[in-house]
C-alpha cells in the first residue's frame, strides 16, 4: 500500500525500472551508459516531477534536494535536459503504460479534442525561419477559439473524469478525424465523446470495427442532435 510520497517513488521507481528493461532494445540511445543516474531513476524524476506539477527544471531539480535518499546522485539541470529529450518517446511509452495500469484509467466513456499550440505570434509568422515548416509547423484555424494560428495541433483523449490516456501532436491544419483514426482504435469497448471537427459516418464505421463507439456533436444542418447533456459534457472538455 503507498502511504506517501516515498512509497509512491518506490513504486514508480520499480515499475518504470521493470518496463524499461524490456523497451531499452528499442532504443538506440546516444553515448555510453550512465554511471551515476540511471535511464530508470532519470525516467522516474521526469515522471513524478509531472504528477507533482514541477515542470520548470531549474524548479524540479531544487524540489528533489530533499529527498536525497531516494536519487543520491541528481545530474545537473543542462545535463537531465539533454537527457530527459534523448528519453523523450521511452518516457512517453513507459507513461502510457503506468496509466493504463490505474484503475482510475478503466473508464469505459471517454473524450478526445484538438488542443491548438501556437508557437509564435500571429504577426511574427510571416517572418518564420524555414525550420518550423521542416518541423511541421504550419497555420491552422481554431474554431472554438474563432482565430487563426501558426503552430501545431494537440490531440488529446482523456476519460471521462480528465484523466489522459494518449495525445498525438499534428501540424495545425491537420485534419483531426485522421488522429481519432491513429489514436482510438487502442480502446476497443470504450465509447468516445467529440465535437463537430471529428463527425465523418466513414470514421464512425471504421471504429466500430474496432468496437470503438464514437458520438460527436452534430453540425446545425444534421438532423438527428445529440442530447443536451452530451453536448454540455464535450463543452465543458474544451
Amino acid at each position: 500500500m503507498i502511504v506517501d510520497f516515498d512509497d509512491f517513488v518506490t513504486w514508480m521507481y520499480v515499475t518504470i525500472d521493470d518496463a524499461w528493461k524490456q523497451i531499452a532494445p528499442w532504443y538506440d540511445r546516444p553515448g555510453p551508459d550512465p554511471t551515476t543516474c540511471s535511464d530508470s531513476e532519470l525516467m522516474t524524476i521526469a515522471i513524478v516531477s509531472e504528477c507533482r506539477g514541477w515542470d520548470c527544471e531549474t524548479h524540479l531539480i531544487a524540489e528533489w534536494a530533499p529527498y536525497r535518499s531516494l536519487f543520491p546522485r541528481l545530474p545537473e539541470r543542462s545535463r537531465f535536459n539533454r537527457r530527459r529529450r534523448n528519453l523523450m518517446h521511452a518516457i512517453n511509452q513507459i507513461r502510457s503504460l503506468i496509466v493504463h495500469g490505474l484503475d482510475i484509467a478503466q473508464d469505459a466513456y471517454g473524450l478526445i479534442d484538438g488542443i491548438p499550440i501556437p508557437v509564435m505570434e500571429f504577426h511574427l509568422a510571416p517572418q518564420r525561419s524555414r525550420d518550423w515548416e521542416a518541423h511541421d509547423a504550419t497555420f491552422g484555424h481554431c474554431a472554438s477559439k474563432k482565430k487563426t494560428y501558426f503552430g501545431y495541433r494537440m490531440n488529446l483523449v482523456t476519460t471521462s473524469g480528465g484523466l489522459i490516456i494518449d495525445f498525438e501532436l499534428t501540424s495545425a491544419n491537420a485534419d483531426e478525424r485522421k488522429a481519432a483514426a491513429d489514436l482510438l482504435p487502442s480502446y476497443p469497448g470504450c465509447t468516445f465523446l467529440a465535437d463537430k471537427g471529428y463527425v465523418s459516418e466513414d470514421l464512425v464505421a471504421y471504429l466500430q470495427g474496432y468496437g470503438v463507439n464514437l458520438i460527436t456533436l452534430r453540425r446545425k444542418n444534421q438532423h438527428e442532435q445529440v442530447p443536451e447533456s452530451v453536448h454540455r459534457l464535450v463543452t465543458r472538455f474544451r
